[in-house]
Order: structure tokens, then C-alpha cells, then sequence
């Protein structure tokens, strides 16, 4: 039985007043308030209000604009770790009952109901005569955003990784993960299914609409009246029982629409993460034997060093293992022989003063020693029927991709990784692609439905993901003080990011690409980095996943000219190159203790540096002391003496560590050239 009164950090419990005025719920950093309304008429994140207008229902019946009346809406339970507000309303021919999960974090989950309204029986056989047809024309929830707080949009597809940028009007098909914000917040809203919507055409049943100041999010439920509810009709009478009733649609199953809405950023954004020097084993650059025998060999016939000690030498904190550390794909159990080899690598790291992260997931391998039964119960069933099989890797194996509704996988995953951290006393965990809703229609755990033609569609975990996510969080995170890392495999989902400590990305534009420079360059835009890279929107610290190619078309130094300017950084994934272009960046990082600065991006308004090159990116780190320039070319090209006027006079170049003076100077940039320039604060 789930405990509402556990709120782990950094969340505090849920406070909430109601009155005559209404319903207000605080959260951490973030307000809702509902008024006496089904849904809130405020939302505030961080101070900055969302919305233009009020989130409302809007539609017909029977040709007649919706006018709701009767509203009731209470808090029906409190929790500090959730509380439910239930409300009701009615129009001429339309009832509407909701009720409202909100939890610790900011999350609403509205589960609302859409029936017919009645013949009320309002004293004994008193009957109110009411002979009119119920038809719904039109239902539409219309979520309307302040366009300066809603110019980025993610709506969501795990495929691509490309729907994410600057908002604009249009139309969508149906999307279960939606997110709208801005460089400091937003509002991510959810949907697990689109059973019971009715567009008039596929693609238009999100509609962006572009309304002075406003963005109008508009979901369509229904532009028409529901067909279930002709097919209960035509099914439950025949003509002479028809003509002999007095149902007039009275007796039609209640249509359901279950959405989650979170404003962000859902937690304090912490800057901490940058005392981490982070990489990543195995993760592309291969490591072709044993992760013991790789990390107490030499580096090279020139660098006598064992890998431990160099990494160390480099200032490398934090080591993530891929997933070969087992030999069974994402598995939490090793093998007799394996568990002394693990456990001495880990004694081994520690004694170098490093903190070691163990790769898992979600999927279930061939070599994993479960039943069919288990595997047929939990698994990701296709629009065809057939189970998804991904990765191969050795020991020969392949694997069943499953889905968060299995009753089995996520709750195995959780305890096995407990287990195996306090057995093996490992720093964290690394989950590879775990949080994906992937589209399911697997009927042994619940997934997909059947629509009133008798074709079949999928359903999507979206809050099944969610809430193990937040268990994961509580186990590993909570109670245990270990650390999560989560690489979402192209999604950008931040109510599941929010449990985690860092998530990192990017490398689906490789696979886009391939060794096409300017295509990935173009896929990196200011539109999807300040979306899904910043963190600072969302409350969640991200890393730009990059790895140099052969012939070098793509490399780290290319993605630290990227990201810098966002304040947010690549991981090296490699013992030679990756890293050597990444120690000096962090050395510059630990000069000024970044992590004790706060963080102004140039997209922000730039008003303490000039350039007279388009092209150079300026954003800035200051505290009390420290006034540093994060200055990029993020392109191709080679550019000379290019002018920089900062509000400070420079003192030097930190990764080059070059002497600069005054508040004009100039900088040679090399494509994809870094700078960080430290001034004199005190001036």
C-alpha cells in the first residue's frame, strides 16, 4: 500500500487552502490555483505565472455553446505527499466529474469523466420534464499560455528526437508527452491514451493557436459527437423498444480522458554538478575485455599509468560502466565468478578516490533466467501483435523491449538495483532508455484499446513510467544516497527526468547524420537546446552526449562550443581524446568554482559583454567574486580578431591561460574554439 505521507528530497509536503475564494495547492516553487474551478485559473513557477487565462472545457451541445453550471470543487483528501480535489459541473445535456491527484511534486493527474446529463428527480416522483436528445457536439480542454513563458515547445516522439524548438501555430496528431516553456519554466502535460478522442482529422488533435499574447493549447476530445455512444444506442434498443423508451441518450457509458499536467522547473536546478568530472566507459568507444584487466593496465606503450591512475591524474570524479560490467544485458544479478571481479574493481575505484556508476535497464535478455510466462506478461506488444526485440551484444543474447504496465519488470529492476548497490557498495546507477512510454497494446497487463470500428490501438505508460520512476528515486535515491543518471534515449519527459540527478543526450543526431558536420550542427539549434539541454527549465541537470568520430566530422570539442553557452557540458567517453579535450575545460571550471556562480545564458539578453560577430556565443558565470565570460564559436568557421567588450576588464584566458587586459579585447577563434575569460570584479 502506497505511503502518501513520504515526500523524499528535495520536495517538501503539499500545502493547500480552501475557502470561500478556492482552492490553492503550493508545491515546491510552483502554485495552483484552482479558484472554485474544475481546473486551476493560476499557475505560477518560480514566481512567473503561465497562464494567459484560465485552463477550461469548452464546446456544444446540441449546437449550443457549453454552459457550465452547478460547480462544485473540494479537497476530498490532503497527505504531504498528495492530496485529491474532486469537482463537478453540468451543462444542458453534459455532466463532468473529475478528480484530481496531485502529488509532493507538482503533479496533477486529472481523471474526468464525460456522461449524460440526467432526468432529475428533485422531491419524491416529482420528475422534471426533459425530452431533448443528448448530443455533444464539441469538447475541446484549452490550456492557455502566455507566449513569452510557452516560446519552446517539445511534443514528443522518441523516434526522431527532433520535435523540439520554438513554438509556432499549427496542428498535431495525438502526443502523449507535450512540454511548453520558456529558459526558466514551463508546463509538460501527459496523456496515456487517446481512447475516447474524436478529431475531425488525425493530425489536428492538438491545435497550437497563436493569439496575441498567448499560445492556446487546444485539445480536441471530441469535434463531434462521441461514436461509442452511437453504437450503445443503436445496440441497446430495437426500433419498437426505441420508440416505446424515454432514454433520449440517458443510459450511455461515461467516456474517460485521464491527462497529467506539471508546471516546471520541478525542483531547484543544482549547480553542484559541475564539481563532477564525469565519463563514460565503453559507451561507443568499445572496450573489447574485461572492465578489471581495462582499468589496472597501462594507458599506452607512452603513458605507463594504469587507466585508474590516469583517470584520476585527469580529475576525472565520477566513472560510469556501460553495460558489459554483467553478462547478462541490464541484469542486476552477476554470476559466482563475476561478483569478486565487480567487487574488486569498485574496492579498486574508491581507493583511487573515484565513484563508480552501474549501467541497467529495463529490457529482459535471452540469457536472463526468467520464465516465458514473465517475459509474455511484461513485454512491449506492437500494432502487429509481435514483441519488440532490441539490442545484441556478447555473450550472444538478445533482448525483450517491456513496458512500465508489466506487473513484474519495474518493481524487479527497483529491488534488484537496491540490492545490488548495498551488497556491492556501487556510487549509482546509469539507466539506459528505462523511461520511454513506448506505445504497447499488450492486453495481459492492460495496454491498448479496441475503438467502436474494432481496430486496435496502442496505449502509452506515461504515469505507470512516472510512478516507477519515483519509486527508483525513493529506493536508490532516498534511502540509500545514491546517485541516478538516466540517458532517455531521444524522449524528453521531465516529469520522470525530475528523478533522476542528470540525464544526458544527443547522440540520436549522430545516428540522424551520420559524418554530415553542418546536419548535426543544424540538429543542435537554439530551438532543441534550450528545450531539452538547459535543465535549468525543467529543474534537472543535463550532459550533451558526443563522441569523436573517425574522421573527425563530429567531436567533443565541436559539442563543448555547442553546449557551453547553455551552461551545460559533454561527458568524454574515452581514456584518450574525449578526454584530453575535456581536463582543461574542467580545470577552467575549478578555477573559479563554477558550481558557486550562477548562470546567465546569452539567450537571456546579453548586457554585461558585446561582440561584433553574430556567430560568438557570450554567457556568464558571477558570484560575489568571480565574473567569468563563457565565450564559443559554435560553428565552422575560423574568425580573427574578433572584438569583445565586456562590463568588467579581462584578466586572462583560462583554458589557454593567456593574460588579457581591459575592458576591450580581442580573441583568434579556431572553429569550435572555448574560452573562458576571468575579469576584474573589483574594478
Amino acid at each position: 500500500m502506497t505511503d502518501y505521507n513520504i515526500v523524499p528530497k528535495p520536495w517538501t509536503p503539499i500545502s493547500v487552502t480552501e475557502d470561500d475564494n478556492g482552492i490553492i495547492v503550493s508545491v515546491l516553487g510552483r502554485t495552483y490555483n484552482f479558484g472554485n474551478e474544475m481546473f486551476p485559473v493560476s499557475i505560477t513557477a518560480n514566481g512567473e505565472e503561465l497562464l494567459s487565462s484560465p485552463i477550461s472545457l469548452i464546446g456544444e451541445d446540441n449546437g449550443v455553446a457549453l454552459d457550465w453550471i452547478h460547480k462544485e470543487t473540494w479537497v476530498q483528501n490532503q497527505y504531504d505527499g498528495r492530496i485529491t480535489i474532486c469537482s463537478a459541473m453540468e451543462s444542458r445535456f453534459a455532466v463532468i466529474s473529475s478528480f484530481c491527484e496531485i502529488d509532493y511534486d507538482g503533479y496533477m493527474k486529472f481523471t474526468i469523466k464525460l456522461s449524460t446529463r440526467g432526468i432529475h428527480v428533485r422531491s419524491g416522483f416529482d420528475r422534471t420534464p426533459d425530452k431533448e436528445k443528448r448530443i455533444i457536439n464539441k469538447l475541446w480542454l484549452d490550456i492557455p499560455l502566455k507566449k513569452d513563458k510557452a516560446k519552446l515547445s517539445h511534443n514528443g516522439s522518441w523516434y526522431t528526437g527532433t520535435d523540439s524548438g520554438f513554438t509556432k501555430e499549427g496542428n498535431l496528431c495525438f502526443k502523449p508527452v507535450n512540454w511548453y516553456g520558456c529558459e526558466k519554466c514551463g508546463l509538460g502535460v501527459y496523456f496515456d491514451s487517446d481512447e475516447n478522442w474524436q478529431s475531425i482529422e488525425k493530425k489536428k488533435a492538438i491545435e497550437i493557436i497563436d493569439k496575441d499574447n498567448s499560445f492556446v493549447i487546444r485539445h480536441h476530445l471530441l469535434d463531434f459527437h462521441p461514436r461509442k455512444w452511437d453504437v450503445e444506442e443503436n445496440m441497446m434498443y430495437n426500433d419498437k423498444e426505441l420508440a416505446n423508451t424515454r432514454s433520449y441518450g440517458l443510459n450511455l457509458t461515461p467516456l474517460t480522458y485521464v491527462m497529467g499536467i506539471q508546471a516546471t522547473p520541478t525542483k531547484p536546478y543544482d549547480e553542484s554538478i559541475l564539481k563532477e568530472k564525469m565519463i563514460h566507459i565503453d559507451c561507443f568507444a568499445r572496450i573489447e575485455r574485461d572492465y578489471l584487466e581495462f582499468f589496472t593496465d597501462k594507458v599506452s606503450e607512452s603513458n605507463p599509468l594504469n587507466v585508474l591512475e590516469h583517470l584520476k591524474e585527469s580529475g576525472v570524479t565520477t566513472i560510469i560502466l556501460h553495460q558489459c560490467w554483467n553478462k547478462i544485458q541490464g541484469y542486476w544479478e552477476l554470476g559466482r565468478k563475476d561478483s569478486q571481479r565487480i567487487q574488486t574493481l569498485i574496492d579498486l575505484i574508491h581507493k583511487n578516490g573515484m565513484k563508480v556508476l552501474f549501467y541497467f535497464c529495463n529490457t529482459i535478455s535471452t540469457l536472463a533466467p526468467v520464465s516465458e510466462e514473465y517475459i509474455l506478461r511484461n513485454s512491449h506488444i506492437r500494432h502487429n501483435g509481435t514483441q519488440e526485440i532490441s539490442f545484441y551484444r556478447t555473450p550472444p543474447q538478445r533482448t525483450y523491449r517491456t513496458c512500465a504496465n508489466g506487473p513484474d519488470v519495474f518493481k524487479n529492476l527497483t529491488e534488484g538495483m537496491s540490492r545490488f548497490l548495498t551488497e556491492y557498495n556501487a556510487d549509482g546507477v546509469y539507466i539506459d532508455s528505462a523511461d520511454i512510454p513506448w506505445e504497447c497494446t499488450n492486453h495481459l497487463h492492460g495496454c491498448g484499446y479496441t475503438d467502436s470500428f474494432g481496430i486496435k490501438h496502442p496505449t502509452y505508460p506515461v504515469h505507470t513510467m512516472r510512478e516507477a520512476f519515483k519509486k527508483i528515486y525513493i529506493e536508490i535515491h532516498e534511502k540509500l544516497g545514491k546517485t541516478i543518471q538516466l540517458h532517455p534515449y531521444n524522449a524528453f519527459i521531465p516529469s520522470i527526468h525530475t528523478y533522476c540527478d542528470l540525464y544526458w543526450n544527443g547522440e540520436q543526431f549522430v545516428f540522424k547524420n551520420g559524418t554530415n558536420s553542418e546536419g548535426i550542427i543544424k540538429s543542435l539549434d537554439e530551438g532543441f537546446m534550450m528545450t531539452e539541454m538547459l535543465g535549468r527549465n525543467i529543474g534537472t541537470p543535463c550532459q550533451l552526449l558526443a563522441y569523436n568520430l573517425p574522421d573527425n566530422s563530429w567531436n567533443l570539442k565541436m559539442a563543448n562550443a555547442i553546449s557551453i553557452p547553455y551552461g551545460t557540458y559533454p561527458r568524454p567517453i574515452d581514456i584518450h581524446s574525449t578526454l584530453d579535450d575535456m581536463t582543461p575545460v574542467w580545470k577552467a571550471l575549478d578555477e573559479f568554482k563554477a558550481w558557486e556562480c550562477s548562470f546567465t545564458g546569452y539567450y537571456e539578453g546579453n548586457n554585461f559583454a558585446e561582440c561584433d560577430n553574430d556567430t560568438i556565443k557570450i554567457s556568464k558565470y558571477e558570484n560575489e567574486t568571480n565574473f567569468v565570460l563563457a565565450i564559443t564559436n559554435p560553428s565552422l568557421n575560423q574568425l580573427k580578431n574578433i572584438k569583445i567588450k565586456s562590463k568588467y576588464p579581462a584578466l586572462k584566458e583560462l583554458i589557454k591561460n593567456v593574460q588579457l587586459t581591459g575592458k576591450e579585447f580581442t580573441l583568434d577563434f579556431e572553429p569550435f574554439d572555448s574560452f573562458f575569460v576571468l575579469c576584474d570584479k573589483s574594478f
